[in-house]
């Protein structure tokens, strides 16, 4: 019986995560990293994604990329770094902190983080 109450858990889990991904709808960035802490992701590597999340942090990282980092709430934890290509760093001052964000760009995950590379935010 816990064997299946853990198999249901995993199914319920997994279905959250891949019907938004599935119907286009973006995913909430807490629910990404959850998925890849638990070891659940359904995403693979390169497969194109839309996040949603707040900004915590833009800059430029030691390999000299412009990222946004992204939470699920203002001032909260992050759950994400947003990748942006190096011709793009002049638009990280489109970016303000607690500004609530939609990203593109493709998944990657490094260890224990989300990263989501050639990134671009999508207008509304």
């Amino acid at each position: 019986m816990k064997n299946l109450l853990k198999l249901f858990t995993v199914f319920v889990f997994c279905f959250a995560i891949i019907t938004p991904y599935a119907y286009g709808e973006p995913i909430p960035v807490d629910s990404l990293f959850k998925g890849l802490e638990s070891g659940i992701i359904i995403l693979e590597f390169d497969d194109p994604v839309t996040v949603t999340g707040y900004v915590i942090d833009t800059g430029i990282s030691k390999y000299l990329t412009p990222y946004v980092a992204l939470s699920d709430k203002k001032g909260g934890e992050q759950y994400a770094v947003c990748v942006l290509p190096r011709a793009d760093s002049l638009k990280l001052k489109d970016f303000a902190k607690d500004e609530k964000v939609t990203m593109e760009g493709h998944f990657y995950a490094f260890r224990d983080k989300v990263v989501i590379k050639k990134c671009s935010k999508v207008t509304e």
